[in-house]
């Protein structure tokens, strides 16, 4: 009997013990203010007759965690060189962009992929080309926990996509790396530490 008791006791130590190895939210906040890239860097140029060239560039302001709200503020640079029938144009633009997401309502969170800026394509890109790769927040059912404001006008919505990180052209398993990256974990672990569903599994 004092054997069972003895495994027991130090079964449930264990335990806490585990327990308490994960990160607190004060934690994983910080972890994720102080290591969210302030800048990802995109560069394409079209293969073909025509020359195409685009950069993108997303300078991340600021990251802002209050309570279950995730606030990050952005600003996204596009320029672009196109020659075509000998005549050269060049275009450049951009947008400022604020999101509010209330964690305790986002139902899943995954990475996705740019497949296209500036004309530019992994179809018709030349070989070192880089693009964007995005976080996805996704409300639950029914919800519209996302606030988003692109040049100070706002809306509500269910998704949105905030650049993460860049990936190459012809490059395999980027959501893998992305989603294995410590910074996407962090960011997954808070949204649980809020409280937020779990998206139903029938695994």
């Amino acid at each position: 009997m004092r054997n069972i008791i003895t495994a027991l006791a130090f079964l449930i130590g264990a335990l806490v013990a585990v327990a308490q190895e994960k990160p607190t939210r004060e934690q994983t906040s910080k972890y994720i203010i102080d290591n969210y890239g302030r800048e990802i860097m995109c560069i394409a140029e079209l293969s073909g007759d025509a020359y195409s060239a685009c950069d993108w560039t997303a300078a991340i302001d600021s990251v802002v965690i209050d309570g279950y709200v995730m606030r990050l503020s952005y600003s996204i640079l596009n320029g672009s060189v196109v020659i075509f029938r000998g005549e050269r144009f060049v275009d450049s633009n951009s947008d400022k962009f604020e999101v509010d997401v209330d964690l305790s309502k986002i139902g899943k969170v995954e990475i996705v992929l740019g497949l296209a800026y500036g004309g530019v394509r992994p179809t018709n890109a030349k070989d070192g080309a880089l693009f964007p790769a995005y976080i996805r927040f996704t409300a639950s059912q029914g919800e519209n926990g996302i606030r988003r404001a692109v040049n100070s006008k706002e809306t509500l919505v269910n998704s949105v996509n905030i650049p993460f990180g860049s990936y190459e052209l012809n490059e395999a398993g980027v959501v893998e790396r992305l989603e294995a990256t410590q910074l996407f974990k962090a960011i997954n672990h808070l949204r649980k530490l809020s409280g937020a569903p779990e998206p139903l599994s029938f695994d």
